[in-house]
């Protein structure tokens, strides 16, 4: 069988092809393909990329087996992997060129003869690092080993300030984002920063696309870009990421985009158990639009009206009322006939702007 562990770290690949040795009988060798793939962890939590464009997310190995003096019989293989790794083997008919197959099999009885037989080896990895990995191949008393390397790199990406806090425009705006790309294990060459979807400045809340940075390996880069903030603009998660043809992929990470809203509730009271009122200070920049409300139990019951008809408008630095009803407008989670304002018990109102900025107040009956 084939045994697959690794063994340390290294830097380098010290055998790749292992004879049969002294033994004179039937026997066969062991081939791997290529000996060292490097493959890049995405620290900023979206997923790998790798330098080749087979299988984006895998470093891949051909692993052949070839008879000598008439060997015969069968081979099996198997592949054990430490904490943070995820390999598998695939079916590869039309060796060299992966993919045949990309449908994992477990290889426990692989036939070998006067046909060299090849599979594939595929290889994910959480950690940073250069890894070493040992494959051996059984059949009998007959055992032979090759050496293959695994090398992580990785590629660290900073955005400040974060979050980005901003005064919602009466026109449109721009504010200006500090990048801090870090080489991990030695990761290096042109990138382009941009978020990770088409996006026109003119009518788009993201950045200036793109930003090109070099990398050096092992090196520090900054760099800065421009975010654009029509009007309009609304408080939401920005996924930037960091591409590279030579990688075949990307590296992203996200910065939350908030509009500056400031609610407080000054005053409330209840004038039946389905209806109260809040009263609310908007001590904001800006005017604002409360769109929706919610309502929780301090339980699993919630009772939530995410469109209010009309909105209510809140002038900047005055108090407005809000009414918040149980009732028919509701969707309902939980126990709808236990709902309701009982004297004594505390609730969550969550109110919602336009901007999609959220407020929680605690009030009490």
């Amino acid at each position: 069988m084939v045994l697959l562990a690794i063994v340390g770290t290294a830097s380098a690949i010290t055998a790749a092809l292992s004879l049969p040795g002294l033994l004179l009988g039937p026997n066969f060798v062991i081939q791997v393909d290529p000996t060292s793939q490097t493959i890049l962890v995405d620290v900023g939590g979206r997923g790998n990329v790798t330098r080749q464009t087979l299988f984006p997310s895998e470093a891949l190995f051909n692993i052949t087996l070839s008879s000598i003096h008439d060997f015969n019989g069968i081979v099996s293989e198997s592949a054990a992997w430490p904490t943070g790794f995820t390999g598998f083997f695939l079916h590869n008919t039309n060796p060299p060129n992966l993919p045949a197959s990309i449908t994992p099999f477990t290889p426990d009885a692989i036939p070998l003869g006067n046909t060299p037989q090849t599979i594939g080896l595929t290889a994910k990895a959480a950690f940073i690092g250069n890894y070493t990995v040992i494959v051996t191949a059984f059949s009998g008393s007959i055992s032979h080993s090759v050496r293959l390397s695994i090398i992580v790199q990785g590629l660290g990406i900073i955005v400040s300030p974060a979050p980005l806090i901003m005064t919602p425009p009466s026109s449109p705006s721009t504010a200006n984002i500090d990048l801090t790309l870090t080489s991990l294990n030695g990761i290096g060459g042109n990138f382009s920063v941009a978020p990770d979807f088409n996006c026109d400045p003119r009518v788009d809340q993201c950045l200036e696309y793109p930003v090109r940075v070099y990398v050096p390996p092992r090196g520090v880069v900054h760099a800065s870009a421009i975010y654009h903030v029509p009007t309009g603009s609304i408080t939401t998660t920005l996924v930037i990421a960091a591409w590279s043809v030579f990688l075949g992929g990307s590296v992203s990470t996200t910065l939350q985009v908030v509009m500056n809203e400031s609610l407080q509730v000054k005053s409330y009271s209840f004038s039946s158990p389905t209806n109260a009122t809040v009263n609310v200070l908007n001590n904001g920049p800006l005017g604002a639009n409360l769109m929706a409300y919610k309502v929780t139990d301090g339980s699993v019951n919630q009772c939530s009206a995410w469109r209010l008809n009309p909105s209510v408008v809140s002038p900047q630095n005055s108090v407005t009322p809000v009414v918040i009803l149980l009732d028919g407008y509701c969707n309902w989670n939980g126990n709808y006939n236990a709902f309701m304002f009982v004297t004594g018990h505390s609730y969550t109102v969550t109110l919602q702007t336009s901007r999609y900025n959220s407020f929680d107040f605690t009030v009490v009956r």
